[in-house]
This record gives structure tokens, sequence and C-alpha cells, in this order.
């Protein structure tokens, strides 16, 4: 599937939570509008400082639900795309596209019964998504660094 040619991409309607769980999985950041939001993700080249942002673009639909359109994904950035960044992009695309087109989201949670409280997560699952969340959180020395104070010991 390539960037300029993507018959195959599909829109998607799935729940806000979903959506944005997936693509902040896959290392998008939100950047939202008052009615439509996008997700942008720099892409690199090897041996590259420089990022080419590539969008993810949503609107809002009804009862917290989100239309993720693959077809409307592009750079955001004016000019070539290396092929290889380009390679990279069409690779996210068809995973972004199989993890919607695959099974219903569940938004179920634990019963408390069955919960184990006192603990970060609940599974393998969890732990490894936790992780991939707070990769980008900085840590407290470079919040003291940046001047800020960081959270109580809890």
């Amino acid at each position: 599937m390539s960037i300029q040619n993507r018959n195959e991409a599909a829109s998607f309607t799935k729940p806000f939570a979903h959506v944005h769980t997936l693509l902040t999985a896959h290392g998008f950041d939100e950047v939202a509008g008052k009615e439509n939001s996008f997700y942008e993700l720099p892409i690199r080249s090897e041996g590259e400082s420089k990022g080419y942002p590539f969008r993810v673009y949503t609107r809002a639909a009804e009862n917290n639900q989100l239309v993720v359109d693959l077809s409307e994904a592009r750079f955001a950035a004016e000019g070539e795309v290396p092929a290889e960044v380009s390679a990279k992009a069409d690779k996210l695309l068809a995973t972004l596209r199989e993890k919607l087109q695959g099974e219903p989201y569940k938004n179920e949670s634990t019963p408390i019964d069955e919960a184990q409280n006192g603990r970060m997560s609940n599974n393998e699952e969890e732990v490894k998504q936790l992780g991939k969340v707070m990769t980008d959180y900085p840590t407290n020395k470079e919040v003291k660094e940046s001047g800020m104070v960081p959270d109580p010991i809890q």
C-alpha cells in the first residue's frame, strides 16, 4: 500500500478510547481541534535526526466515537519524502488498518472481586502498554533540570 495509492484504505468508526490508545501506543501524539483532531508521528530515515511529520486525521462522531479515515493520512511537510520513510508509513498504515479491522473494542473493566488491587496492572499486556506509555514521560532528574518540581513520592 503506497502513500500515493491507498485504494485498500478504509474508514473506521470506533470508540475514542480505542482509537486514542491504539495511535498513542504506536507513538503518535494527539493534536486536538475544536471539532476534529489529528495524530502526528515524526518518521525518521536511518541516520537522520529530522523526522517527517506523518498525520492520521480523525473526526468526532456520535456517542464518543471517532472516525478514522486512513486514506486521508499523509505527511505534513511539503516536498519529497525519502522512499525509506514512505515505506515505514505504509507499513504503519497497514498495521493500523489491521488493528482497526480486528476484534471489536471491549471497554469492559475487570470485576472488583477479580481485580488484583495494589498492582499497576492485571496482566502482561497491560504491563507492556504501560511501558510504552511511560517511555515518553520525563524522569524526575529531567523534570528538575527543566526547573519544574516532580510529583511527590507516592
